[in-house]
């Protein structure tokens, strides 16, 4: 089924057209010059460009995109768990809201799985399988972090989730995410008293990148890092290739991190909602490097 664009309010109450009031955030993809979706991943130096893999039936989604953003329009955008899709301005800064993507039921990026059907990992039996998307940080989904208790209690934000603008300047969620908090500590007992980022993807998936200092050690989580890995060069091999090259990328004396899933955002108390009394929430920009 190809994606299709619903013309209807946002989340936070934008009409197609208007401009984005929660910033940039999403699962990034982009349009080309010629009119077709892609998702964009690591750079490959044997072609001198970042690896792109075109979505398998994107005229009619394009054409509606473009009904808003003007004839020909080309660039970056962001589809949130709930649909909610923001494009890039082409003539200024900001981003404007286009309308609700409908993503269907079936893949639409050979070598991938995003999770248009469950599970999106290689090992479902694994507690936490490997991403089978992309592993390059700036596509992967909505990026919100968990706080430990005393850090939010000392924002008067228990319960809620944040987004960190800088050093000690946090913006929280509106909604009540006890139970998305409390789910993600579960599964990840280990860490329950650190700083948890998480990415939501635009299926709705909670996407944990995890330190291997937990998947090396199979005691931590259970997770056989070889075998996952394995499998998902059998079933989806551009994640898995991507995953490899983010591991390529580990500088001497970094610590490896890899993507995992660790849950559903239905079953998990929802997608957590910006606060629109922040001025600032509009500024929100996923694009940036920081957010790595």
């Amino acid at each position: 089924m190809n994606w299709y664009l619903n013309p209807v309010t946002s989340q936070v109450g934008e009409s197609p057209g208007d401009e984005s009031k929660i910033g940039f955030r999403g699962t990034r993809f982009a349009i080309s010059a010629d009119g077709r979706v892609f998702l964009r991943d690591y750079y490959d130096p044997t072609k001198n460009e970042n690896i792109r893999t075109y979505h398998n039936d994107s005229a009619s989604y394009v054409e509606s995109v473009r009904e808003v953003m003007g004839n020909y329009w080309n660039g970056r955008f962001r589809i949130r768990a709930n649909g909610d899709t923001y494009c890039v301005n082409r003539d200024g800064p900001g981003w404007t809201y286009v309308g609700r993507t409908d993503l269907g039921n079936t893949e639409g990026f050979e070598g991938y799985c995003l999770g248009a059907s469950p599970p999106p990992g290689a090992d479902p039996d694994s507690p936490v399988p490997l991403f089978s998307g992309t592993h390059n940080f700036g596509q992967v989904g909505e990026k919100w972090s968990i706080t430990p208790d005393w850090y939010a209690e000392n924002n008067n934000a228990l319960g809620n989730v944040g987004i960190r603008l800088k050093r000690r300047d946090w913006i929280w969620s509106s909604s009540d995410d006890s139970k998305l908090i409390s789910s993600v500590r579960s599964t990840f007992r280990y860490e329950q008293d650190r700083f948890m980022p998480i990415y939501i993807t635009c299926y709705g998936w909670v996407v944990r990148p995890l330190k291997n200092m937990f998947w090396a050690d199979e005691d931590a989580y259970g997770i056989n890092i070889e075998e996952q890995t394995k499998l998902l060069y059998g079933k989806y091999p551009m994640a898995a290739e991507s995953a490899n090259q983010r591991l390529g990328r580990v500088k001497e004396g970094e610590e490896a991190t890899l993507y995992f899933v660790c849950g559903h955002i239905d079953d998990m108390g929802g997608l957590p909602q910006p606060d629109l009394s922040n001025w600032r929430v509009k500024n929100v920009d996923q694009d940036r490097k920081r957010w790595g």
